[in-house]
């Protein structure tokens, strides 16, 4: 992954994570949604399971291809 800065929504959503709740994040495509999923793994600020759904297959394919096995369950809804 290319190296970003966050967003403030992102980093929202990373300080929320952060507080020890639990958080889910929905927003249009395209928003940095896997891109905030991703900070949140680098970061070993993920040290459990996560679970990613999507609608579509093609999205589900490439977060497969994308997250460590046995980290993120990735479905379709």
């Amino acid at each position: 992954m290319a190296s970003f800065s966050p967003t403030n929504e992102q980093r929202g959503c990373l300080n929320l994570f952060n507080t020890g709740e639990s958080l889910r994040i929905e927003a249009a495509a395209g928003s940095g949604k896997t891109t905030t999923l991703h900070y949140l793994l680098s970061d070993g600020a993920l040290p459990g399971r996560a679970l990613y759904t999507s609608f579509g297959r093609k999205v589900i394919d490439e977060a497969k291809a994308q997250f460590p096995s046995g980290r993120i369950d990735v479905r379709t809804n």
